[in-house]
């Protein structure tokens, strides 16, 4: 088995439980089991409860892909890049995909209900 190298500044202890390790990876106790159940992290059970192992959690995170992060484009719906000269557009300004102001009604007004008939008036 290829063990990860031990850093003992990393806060990884030699066993982990599920929150833990979550904490540690950002992750939810969902995602946790399912990497577990896919192998790609080691757990143990101690007596009911399930410990992941830390060379296993350090492995976990050496074999990651590198994020391949870019500057968001720019675009006038989600407003001027932040080191763009032009101002961000207000509510005011936004505008729908059907070209109506953000806040504009979107229905003609409704009528007022008339009132229920009496009975009375219906036989005369």
């Amino acid at each position: 088995m290829n063990e990860a190298p031990e850093n003992p500044d990393d806060g990884i202890r030699p066993l982990n439980s599920i929150e833990r390790t979550g904490e540690l990876l950002d992750l939810g106790t969902t995602s946790i089991y399912g990497f577990i159940g896919t192998g790609e992290l080691a757990a143990v059970k101690v007596g009911v409860r399930t410990k992941i192992l830390g060379p296993s959690i350090r492995r976990f995170i050496a074999t990651r892909k590198k994020a391949q992060v870019s500057p968001a484009p720019y675009t006038k719906a989600v407003g001027a890049h932040p080191t763009s000269s032009e101002p961000m557009p207000t509510q005011a300004t936004q505008k729908r995909k059907r070209g109506r102001p953000i806040g504009a009604r979107d229905k003609a007004p409704r009528k007022a209900k008339s009132p229920p008939k009496s009975e009375g008036a219906a036989a005369s």
